[in-house]
C-alpha cells in the first residue's frame, strides 16, 4: 500500500502546482 500511497501523493502534488500556475496565469492575464 506504501506504493499506492506515494503514487498519490506525488500526483495530488503535480496537480495541485498545476492548479496553482493554471490561477497565477489567470490572475496574470489582462
Amino acid at each position: 500500500m506504501s506504493g499506492a500511497k506515494g503514487f498519490a501523493i506525488v500526483f495530488g502534488a503535480m496537480l495541485g502546482v498545476l492548479l496553482l500556475l493554471w490561477a497565477l496565469a489567470a490572475l496574470a492575464a489582462p
